[in-house]
């Protein structure tokens, strides 16, 4: 039998890319209610803070984010 301990993930740090949507940001709201750190990685940074579950663990875990969008992601390609 596998212990339950085996997998916990409380306090621990997880990179999560694409999660402004999808399963992505379902797995994000789910550790992060779990006990996780969670940084995400995603084009809509408004969309990835709207993704912020309320703290159930009295703002110990935290919620990070970094975005960047699409136009931007094309004005830098064409300096280059």
């Amino acid at each position: 039998m596998i212990s339950h301990r085996a997998f916990d993930l409380y306090g621990k740090t997880i990179l999560i890319t694409g999660g402004s949507s999808g399963i992505d940001a379902a797995s994000a709201q789910l550790l992060h209610c779990k006990g996780t750190n969670i940084f995400l990685v995603g084009l809509n940074g408004q969309r990835m803070e709207s993704k912020r579950p309320p703290s159930s663990l009295g703002g110990l875990t935290q919620w990070e984010y970094a975005s960047r969008s699409i136009m931007d992601q094309n004005q830098n390609r064409s300096n280059l």
